[in-house]
């Protein structure tokens, strides 16, 4: 903190924020002590607050731990998180649109009469394309989720088969599968 062993501490001094000191003390005065409190205090030191009242002495005795480090580290990773996150949503929305152009090309494929070979070929185009498109999607809720609130949904399992087989009957189309479902418990994600 910089004082000398012999000087006097005027805690609430060192404090940046004098709301967070407010806060402090008001959490000493309930609870008779405090871990880990949190704090910035002068020269943009933060460190970690863990101390007890010994309120008929008449004193605060703790630890400050510099927390200076973790704290850039932190930020660091937030602001690394932020770009990650925006290289997702830029580059998912990049690609999409090229593929948009693609799916409206294999329609207009559709309208020209085109032979049984060439309309099963454009058929597994457009599949890949709206898988493509979806995993793009979900990239970009990823990113969204990981910021919201969690909110289950019940999973349909024979609609989540029923996705993952039609994904792959145009590339193994002598491929029989045969599903069967059992039992009543639900699930969520």
């Amino acid at each position: 903190l910089g004082k000398k062993e012999t000087e006097e501490i005027a805690f609430d001094t060192f404090f940046k924020d004098a709301t967070r000191f407010r806060s402090f003390i008001d959490i000493l005065h309930e609870k008779g002590s405090v871990e880990n409190f949190e704090v910035e205090i002068v020269n943009g030191v933060w460190v970690s607050i863990c101390c007890r009242y010994f309120i008929n002495a008449g004193f605060v005795e703790g630890v400050l731990s510099d927390i200076t480090q973790q704290k850039k580290q932190l930020v660091e990773l937030q602001r690394l998180n932020n770009e990650i996150d925006t290289l997702i949503y830029h580059a998912s929305h990049d690609i999409r649109a090229p593929l948009t152009t693609i799916l409206g090309l294999t329609h207009l494929i559709k309208l020209d009469n085109p032979s049984r070979i060439t309309t099963e070929y454009n058929t597994m185009i457009q599949e890949q394309i709206r898988h493509l498109d979806n995993l793009l999607k979900s990239l970009v809720n990823i990113t969204f989720n990981s910021k919201s609130d969690l909110h289950l949904e019940p999973i349909d399992f024979e609609n989540e088969v029923e996705i993952i087989l039609r994904e792959f009957r145009p590339q193994y189309p002598s491929v029989k599968v045969l599903t069967e479902y059992s039992g009543s418990a639900m699930f969520f994600s």
